[in-house]
């Protein structure tokens, strides 16, 4: 099978240096899978599929190749150690895929649901502090590179490894689904929508901007702290439950009453239902730093 070249900065992985092996998740992108790259390491492989896109489209393989190249520069650009590392991709026709580092535990919200013991609080803090150093490198990055929304951004983006240390993933471009996404009905998946804020509630279509990502971190570290899942008895057929309790009761979910007065104040600046008084992520990072190093001393 022919070999297709990726652009030069992008490490080169060919298919048959894969093998596949649990497939542990799947969307409108295509599927995950657990895999391991050139019998010995361990991986997690994203691979790229038509099933979602609409018949009608044009090459379809050269929207999957032109998604695929931009998800991966995104990470090549922001690799730190709290964003998932890219070991490489393939471009192989008809294996588009992108190989990453593989986080055992999975997603943060099936962690939470699963972990049979309480977290710490250090541990929380900690985990915290991960996920907002993760956001903070694709809103405040280093290097020149420029400034990037996640576009989805909700507890499922965040993974995590045996040592309940947290890493920020999934890097579609907006710009890229979107330009897909044009061809077909607009919707957005029911399961962020306990993630919105509250301006994007009442326009659900309207793009993201980073105060409202901000608002949607706010309610990913409530998630971390109260070790639950946001709106969980509001969501699915009870979805407009939840536009109720945010936009007209105008209210956020409690946290733990043995939260720290610090931490509940950066988590609910962070769910303010005014955009202008969120903070940004750099100003997140340094009170969870300064509250995590107190905490574990």
């Amino acid at each position: 099978m022919a070999q297709a070249q990726p652009e030069q900065d992008l490490p080169h992985v060919p298919w048959s240096d894969i093998r596949l092996n649990e497939k542990i998740g799947e969307g409108s992108f295509g599927t995950v899978h657990i895999g391991t790259l050139r019998e010995k390491d361990m991986v997690a492989v994203k691979v790229l599929g038509f099933e979602e896109y609409p018949v009608d489209l044009g090459e379809p393989s050269n929207l999957l190749a032109k998604n695929l190249r931009e998800e991966a520069h995104v990470m090549l650009q922001i690799q730190t150690e709290n964003v998932v590392k890219l070991i490489g991709v393939c471009m192989d026709k008809g294996h588009y895929s992108i190989i990453m580092e593989y986080m055992p535990r999975g997603t943060l919200p099936h962690v939470l649901q699963t972990l049979d013991r309480q977290l710490s609080w250090p541990e929380r803090l900690l985990m915290c502090l991960d996920a907002a150093r993760g956001l903070r490198t694709i809103h405040h990055p280093h290097g020149g590179y420029p400034a990037r929304l996640h576009g989805h951004l909700s507890s499922d983006a965040f993974l995590v490894n045996n040592d309940l240390r947290v890493k920020l993933s999934d890097f579609c471009t907006t710009k890229t689904r979107s330009s897909i996404n044009k061809r077909k009905r607009s919707h957005r998946r029911r399961s962020t929508v306990a993630y919105l804020a509250p301006e994007h509630l009442q326009a659900i279509h309207e793009a993201a901007d980073y105060p409202s990502e901000v608002y949607s971190f706010g309610v990913i570290m409530w998630e971390i702290v109260s070790q639950r899942i946001a709106h969980q008895e509001r969501r699915g057929v009870n979805e407009s439950e939840i536009r109720r309790f945010v936009l007209e009761e105008k209210k956020s979910e409690d946290l733990p009453a043995d939260c720290s007065p610090q931490l509940k104040d950066i988590i609910d600046k962070c769910r303010s239902h005014k955009p202008l008084d969120r903070p940004q992520m750099t100003g997140v990072v340094t009170i969870l730093e300064a509250l995590s190093s107190s905490c574990s001393s």
